[in-house]
């Protein structure tokens, strides 16, 4: 018998519990007999009045505390409401369209020169697994190498590349439940991380973050950190990292 009631789950019994305790409480209140004379009423009634608490107000306690109840269980079901329902976005997959890798006579111009059109990119494939549709979706990326031989150490915090000029700019995105689209993120930097991972000679680390808001008008934050190998197949290709992967909430 012990046994069963140490494995009883009484967290979500406490509420119920409170009320049961209150209502028995309430029925413990001794009630005085009806006085004789309108002197003995008086006095019985200061008496009662400085001993017990009213029935008034035990009455008043007893219906607020259901009143609290009720509030917490609607709560309490709308957030399991809208966890089963908002939208969910993540990372599908990554890919590189960059035709200028293959040329080893050319490399971006750094800086780049005023009117300058990159012609390499990186696909950010996102797609809301959600049940309900995600707006104002974007992906923001970072990269940099490792040796093909290591991990990254965990608690490695990586330079974040990216500009508040870049999160304004961004184009955001509608994303109804199940779909997925393709963002474009244009390399204007080096391409010699990029032509290392093509060889061999080092890991790409894809980092970044997708913002979106879901139908609840929640903001989400999801970080994502993928370890790229483009001359591996399946889950080799492009898995995620040891840590980095989370998501929060931006805001109401």
């Amino acid at each position: 018998m012990l046994k069963i009631i140490r494995e009883i789950d009484w967290k979500p019994t406490v509420p119920y519990l409170a009320i049961i305790l209150i209502a028995v409480g309430s029925l413990l209140v001794p009630r005085t007999e009806a006085p004789q004379n309108q002197q003995t009423a008086t006095e019985s009634d200061q008496e009662n009045s400085e001993e017990f608490p009213s029935w008034v107000s035990v009455e008043a306690a007893a219906t607020a505390l259901i009143a609290l109840f009720a509030f917490w269980q609607i709560r309490e079901s709308r957030r399991s409401s809208e966890c089963q329902l908002r939208a969910y976005v993540s990372i599908e997959d990554i890919s590189l369209d960059a035709p200028n890798i293959s040329n080893s006579d050319y490399d971006t111009p750094i800086p780049n020169p005023a009117g300058f059109i990159p012609h390499d990119a990186v696909r950010l494939i996102i797609k809301n697994n959600g049940q309900t549709p995600a707006h104002d979706v974007a992906g923001f990326l970072n990269w940099d190498t490792i040796s093909p031989f290591n991990e990254i150490p965990l608690g490695t915090s990586l330079i974040n590349y990216v500009t508040a000029a870049d999160i304004s700019s961004s184009s955001r995105q509608f994303l109804d439940s199940g779909r997925q689209f393709s963002h474009t993120i244009w390399i204007k930097t080096s391409l010699a991380p990029f032509r290392r991972a093509m060889a061999d000679e080092a890991r790409l680390i894809f980092y970044g973050w997708i913002e979106y808001t879901d139908i609840f008008g929640v903001k989400w934050s999801r970080n994502f950190r993928y370890v790229w190998q483009p001359n591996r197949s399946g889950d080799d290709r492009l898995y995620p990292g040891r840590e980095g992967n989370s998501e929060q909430r931006v805001s109401v």
